[in-house]
């Protein structure tokens, strides 16, 4: 059973190693509780155009492999690491102050990725290119550990229809559960198209391509999808990523996706957008640095 204990200056380090791979992450206590109290590290809202996330906090050298995620209510903090071994960091906010981050693997070998949690927030869903099982091979696959009343539960992959999918960076999922993943069957138009997979309460349901509207030759990926499914932002890549967002159109087929203004793409790469639990914000990497903007910003494109 793995667990998140609520004295972080000494049962964390317990139970979690502070790898080499967070060293640069890992700010001073003191300085945590000083600068990092309220709301989203305690952050000035940004405007309608991106600005950078928390930039003190998040100084890794070599950046960020996705946005940061939030609990549905605000308090806890996953993100991870732009690097060769897969590191994905935490905190929490306790009384107004956010914990020193620590890393967190959940026991599996080769690491962690790509975290995000469920609607509910009984879940934190993650990448792992562990094989579920031997002679499988490695490759990163969704997996996913569910609260329990001391921590967490061990982690285990999401269901076998999902994970028949070769899969890469980050997914999300509408507050009914379905899921939105990028796929990399061989059928995949560019190498990488966006799917969905049905939640009917108990599983998840074969998942389906999304179509030309959204896939084209080029590379469809990290798609953010709106808690009520009305639109989708995802990345499109051809020498650089940009945020695209398609809306679903009354008859629930989508509309041809188009390319983000309002300051949202740039010649770099503007890739993993995420949603606040509040709806307030869109969280996403730039330069494989962490950036938000006002979500009033998406009704703009």
């Amino acid at each position: 059973m793995k667990r998140f204990s609520a004295i972080y200056c000494i049962s964390l380090l317990s139970l979690f190693t502070l790898a080499a791979c967070s060293a640069q992450d890992v700010i001073d206590f003191e300085t945590m509780q000083s600068n990092y109290v309220g709301s989203y590290f305690g952050q000035k809202p940004p405007g309608e155009k991106p600005e950078k996330f928390a930039p003190r906090l998040f100084t890794f050298e070599t950046g960020y492999h996705s946005a940061v995620s939030f609990s549905m209510d605000g308090t806890e903090a996953v993100w991870s690491l732009n690097q060769g071994k897969k590191c994905t960091m935490y905190s929490k906010m306790e009384d107004q102050v956010w914990s020193v981050p620590v890393e967190v693997d959940f026991g599996l070998k080769d690491g962690i990725i790509d975290p995000i949690f469920s609607p509910d927030g009984n879940r934190l869903y993650f990448i792992s290119r562990q094989a579920p099982q031997m002679g499988q091979p490695e490759r990163d696959r969704i997996w996913f550990v569910s609260r329990t009343n001391d921590g967490w539960s061990d982690p285990q992959p999401i269901d076998d229809v999902v994970t028949a999918h070769a899969t890469h960076w980050t997914f999300s999922f509408a507050d009914n559960g379905n899921l939105y993943f990028t796929s990399e069957m061989p059928a995949a138009r560019g190498g990488q198209d966006i799917w969905m997979s049905v939640f009917d309460g108990e599983k998840y349901l074969t998942p389906v391509d999304l179509g030309e509207a959204i896939n084209s030759d080029f590379r469809e990926m990290t798609p953010c999808i709106a808690p009520d499914e009305r639109f989708l932002i995802f990345s499109r890549s051809r020498d650089m990523a940009d945020l695209y967002i398609s809306y679903k159109n009354p008859d629930g087929t989508w509309a041809n996706a188009t390319k983000m203004k309002s300051g949202m793409n740039t010649l770099h790469h503007d890739i993993c957008p995420v949603l606040s639990p509040d709806g307030k914000y869109l969280f996403f990497a730039r330069k494989f640095r962490m950036y938000w903007v006002d979500a009033k910003a998406i009704k703009m494109n």
